[in-house]
């Protein structure tokens, strides 16, 4: 799998920010967006957060070509967006009548324009990283089917290519992400619709960034891909 070089030059194109626009523009579609991603934001139909979030992720994208944003403010777009992944409950995604939802796929496209922002700092990228592991595997039976866990190994896929964290420090994160619980050993997985929902996840993720990794030829791969083929034999 390739490095996805048009995720950090393909145009703008949602809407809002077709044109190209100035750093105010970009400012005020920021705070504008910004309140949305609050978990009491009223949103009945489940369709205007994610959508928030997606149009967000252009905003960081001209953020890293022409910088506008304060650091203060990044900081608050990072905590912003973590919490809202964080939070996510509502996991549908296509319905033919009500169109997408999609808020867990949606955070990770956020996520990933973050971690390509070369401003972004380690710890700022550990917060992303705990919030994708929230989300690996939700704590319930869905799974998932609208290809959240390969939007998910994108956004850790870029994180990584940062070469900010050391193996170690991939080790322990996977063996986190790789954990039974709240089952006591993978093995009880096919006992229950909530154990096989974990299972099928959490190897759907750890399978698309083994691809991902792997197959990009990035120097990077020594510091990860031998954690992701750990975890890997640990959940199946």
């Amino acid at each position: 799998m390739p490095s996805h070089p048009e995720i950090e030059r393909r145009p703008l194109r949602i809407g809002i920010v077709d044109r190209h626009g100035d750093r105010a523009d970009f400012g005020a579609i920021r705070d504008r967006l910004l309140p949305q991603f609050a978990a009491d934001f009223p949103d009945p139909t489940g369709v205007q957060q994610p959508f928030a979030v997606l149009v967000m992720a252009e905003v960081v994208r001209f953020d890293r070509v022409e910088p506008f944003m304060t650091d203060q403010q990044l900081q608050q777009l990072v905590d912003a967006s973590t919490r809202y992944l964080q939070s996510v409950r509502d996991y549908r995604g296509f319905d033919e009548r009500e169109g997408w939802r999609h808020g867990v796929a949606h955070s990770s496209d956020l996520l990933l324009q973050l971690a390509v922002n070369p401003r972004t700092t380690k710890a700022q990228l550990n917060q992303m990283l705990a919030a994708i592991a929230s989300q690996i595997a939700p704590a319930n039976e869905h799974f998932y089917v609208y290809g959240e866990g390969n939007r998910l190994a994108q956004a850790v896929f870029y994180i990584a290519k940062r070469k900010l964290h050391a193996a170690d420090e991939w080790r322990k994160w996977f063996e986190q992400v790789a954990a039974p619980a709240p089952l006591a050993k993978w093995a009880d997985a096919w006992t229950s619709q909530r154990g096989l929902a974990k299972h099928h996840n959490t190897m759907a993720f750890l399978s698309a960034l083994y691809m991902y990794v792997r197959e990009s030829g990035a120097e990077f791969q020594e510091l990860v891909l031998p954690s992701i083929v750990e975890a890997i034999k640990q959940v199946q």
